[in-house]
């Protein structure tokens, strides 16, 4: 059964709190940089809603903002392309 906002495109139920799983060299902008590009497609990414965490090495971050997605074509896939 489909949801009230689902297609059979998507298996999400819009609006949702989506997570953004990103992953880069660890550089002290880092999350700077990864929160400014996904603000670019984002107009409401809460302060404190990234979780950036080191690898074993400490040699990369992985990061996860949290967003609030509207629609597949407008949040979700923006934000992973620019990405």
């Amino acid at each position: 059964m489909i949801g009230i906002n689902m297609t059979k495109d998507t298996l999400l139920d819009f609006p949702c709190s989506f997570p953004i799983k990103i992953i880069g060299i660890n550089q002290p902008e880092f999350e700077q940089d990864m929160v400014m590009i996904v603000r670019q497609h984002v107009a409401k990414l809460a302060d404190g809603a990234v979780n950036s965490t080191a690898n074993r090495n400490k040699k990369y971050l992985g990061g996860c903002p949290r967003i609030e997605a509207v629609a597949r074509n407008s949040h979700v896939e923006s934000c992973f392309s620019a990405v």
